[in-house]
Parts: C-alpha cells; structure tokens; sequence
C-alpha cells in the first residue's frame, strides 16, 4: 500500500516524528509495525527498507513513525528520511504485530520505554485518550537526558503514573520491587534490542507469568538502558 509524506516534527533533541496520509484504507492497531520501502540513491549495507512500530494511533487520520537521526553518520535511508520532499509517495507493508492492548480495560498495565521505544505507548495512549477510557497505567521511561523523553506529557495529561529514569541503568528486577505490579499486570517492554534482550533474560529468573509479558525491539540502537 502507499502513503504520502506530508511534514516532520522535530519532538526533541534528535527525534524526530514523520507524518505521512494514507492514500488507500489503512487497518492498524495499537502497538504494531509497518515496513517502508524508501528507495534512495547509493543505499548502504542496510538497504531501503525499514521496520518502524507506528507512534500513530487508529483513532489519527494519518500515519505516523517517531524515529531518532543521529547527527553522526545517519545510515543512507534516514538520510534520505529526513530529506523527504513534501508529497514524496512510498510503499508500505500492511501493519501487523501483537505488541496490542488487551480488551479487558480492568488489568493494569506497566508500560517500560526505552528511549524512542516510547513509540507504541504513544500509540496506545492516544487511542485510550480518544476514547475516553480509563486505565491503570504505569509507564517507566528511561533516557540518557530529559530531551529524549518524548511525548511524555501526553501520559501526565491521561493520568499515568510516570517514572523517570534519566541517564541511569534500570533493571526489570529493580522496577518491580519499586512498583509491586499486582500480579495480573501485562508488562510491555520497548526499546533497543539491548536493552530488551536484557530485560528478558532477567524476566527468566524472575517469578513473573510469561503469558503476562510483551516485548518490542528496536533493531539498530545500541544503547543499553538497562
């Protein structure tokens, strides 16, 4: 399928959000992915397709990736993201992914971001925002400073109880000894691969219900906030 691109946001430091319309039916849900395909000249190694969790929500009239340029040696597609012409068509994958909300609005949700892992919740957050349905909702979010902490005011205005973690390492371990999630509480984790496979392997020696764990990994970020 096609969108259009239509402007960039810069949302702090070196984050930025790409808005694009949808230029046939788009079907998405909360928390998942797309593929675009931007072809460009002189691709790198990594090609001219990328994986990006949608920072959009259903309830949006529009499509929307969140997505760090590093200033330093960007790879040959953000390069050419960033340099995208007003109204530039590309192709993208249909959405898919179970990084989901459940329906029952009753279970507590703990919410842990990463840096630009903070995607999906934005996602979800907007959705639930739009539909005026109250969830208990923690969100740890962890940055190397207070810029990458994007979008973060859009849960302080739901009401979710937010947890800064700033230049610091967090462990799963450590987050649940702190908040004492009730024992039927979905944890979702996003960020970099990192820090995910990390907090993966702790959840192993943890007593914590894998059916009650949720992952999202964001290939290509190195940093371990964990």
């Amino acid at each position: 399928m096609q969108i259009q691109f239509k402007q960039k946001i810069n949302e702090g430091s070196d984050i930025y959000s790409f808005v694009f319309e949808p230029l046939e039916t788009f079907a998405q849900t909360t928390g998942q992915f797309i593929e675009i395909n931007l072809k460009h000249q002189n691709p790198d190694n990594r090609g001219s397709k990328r994986w990006f969790t949608l920072s959009s929500s259903p309830k949006e009239e529009f499509v929307q990736i969140t997505t760090r340029i590093p200033r330093d040696g960007p790879s040959s597609f953000k390069q050419a993201l960033v340099s995208l012409a007003p109204d530039t068509v590309l192709s993208i994958s249909h959405p898919e992914g179970d990084f989901t909300l459940p329906t029952d609005s009753t279970i507590p949700l703990l919410f842990v971001a990463g840096g630009i892992g903070i995607t999906p919740f934005r996602s979800m957050i907007t959705e639930l925002a739009a539909a005026n349905q109250s969830r208990n909702i923690h969100l740890v979010y962890a940055g190397r400073s207070t810029n990458d902490l994007v979008f973060r005011n859009l849960f302080e205005q739901y009401g979710a109880k937010v947890h800064d973690y700033i230049d610091t390492k967090i462990t799963l371990k450590e987050i649940v000894k702190s908040l004492k999630p009730a024992p039927n509480t979905i944890i979702y984790m996003s960020g970099p691969e990192p820090m995910i496979e990390s907090f993966v392997r702790q959840a192993k020696t943890m007593d914590l219900d894998k059916k009650l764990l949720k992952t999202d990994y964001f290939p290509g970020y190195k940093e371990n906030l964990s």
